[in-house]
C-alpha cells in the first residue's frame, strides 16, 4: 500500500468523522410559546419565527468542517501525531512488499528447481502475499480508527460550540460549506467555532491502541 493511499484513507475519515455535525435546530418563537397571544392578523414573522402549524422560517448558517479540522490547533495537532504512524506503516508494509518482489524475481530466474517444487514455492509465496494484503488493511483500518477516536474529541467541543452560535445568531440550520460554496463570508461561521475550539482545545491525544 503507498504512502499516498494511507494519507487519503486517513484525510477521508478524518472528515467523515466530524460528519454529524449538521444541525436543524428548530426554535419556537414567543408566538408559538404556549400562552402567548395570537399573532395579530397581517403582522410579519420575527426571523425563524415558528408559524402556526408549520416549521419555522429557515435562517441558514455554514461550517466548513475541513477547515476546522486542517486550521484549528487540535486538527493541527493531530495531523502531527498521525504523521509518524502514517509514515511507520508505510515503510513497514514497503520493505515487506520489496521483499516478496525479491524472492519472486529470484524464483523466475532460477532454472535449476523442478516443476513441482517450483509450484511448492509459488504457493507459499502467493500465500505470503495474501498475508501481506490482510496485514496491510489491518494497519489501514489501525490509522482510520486511531484518527476517528481523536475526532471525535473535536465532535464533542463542537456539539457544544456550535449550537450556541446558531443561537446566537437566531438562525436555525448550519449546512456543510461544501454544499455552498457561493455562500455570503457572514453566513460563514467557521471562523467563529476555530476561534472558540482553539480557546478550549489545543491537543488531543491520538493512540493506536485506543489507550
Amino acid at each position: 500500500m503507498s504512502r499516498k493511499n494511507i494519507l487519503i484513507a486517513v484525510a477521508a475519515v478524518a472528515v467523515l468523522a466530524l460528519g454529524g455535525l449538521g444541525y436543524y435546530l428548530f426554535q419556537r418563537g414567543q408566538q408559538g410559546q404556549a400562552g402567548a397571544p395570537a399573532q395579530e392578523a397581517g403582522a410579519t414573522s420575527a426571523p425563524g419565527a415558528t408559524k402556526p402549524g408549520g416549521l419555522p422560517d429557515p435562517i441558514f448558517l455554514v461550517l466548513d468542517k475541513q477547515a476546522v479540522i486542517r486550521f484549528s490547533k487540535a486538527g493541527q495537532d493531530i495531523a502531527r501525531q498521525m504523521q509518524p504512524f502514517v509514515q511507520k506503516t508505510q515503510e513497514s508494509l514497503s520493505g515487506q512488499r520489496a521483499a516478496l518482489e525479491r524472492q519472486a524475481a529470484q524464483l523466475q530466474a532460477d532454472t535449476s528447481i523442478s516443476a513441482a517444487d517450483r509450484e511448492k514455492r509459488v504457493a507459499a509465496l502467493d500465500a505470503k502475499q495474501q498475508a501481506l494484503q490482510a496485514e496491510a488493511q489491518r494497519r489501514q483500518q489501525q490509522l482510520t480508527d486511531a484518527i476517528g477516536r481523536a475526532n471525535g474529541e473535536l465532535s464533542k467541543a463542537m456539539a457544544e460550540i456550535v449550537p450556541a452560535i446558531v443561537k446566537q445568531r437566531g438562525a436555525n440550520i448550519v449546512l456543510d460549506r461544501a454544499a455552498l460554496p457561493q455562500a455570503d463570508p457572514a453566513m460563514d461561521i467557521t471562523p467563529e467555532v476555530i476561534k472558540q475550539l482553539d480557546a478550549r482545545l489545543t491537543s488531543v491525544k491520538v493512540s493506536l491502541d485506543g489507550k
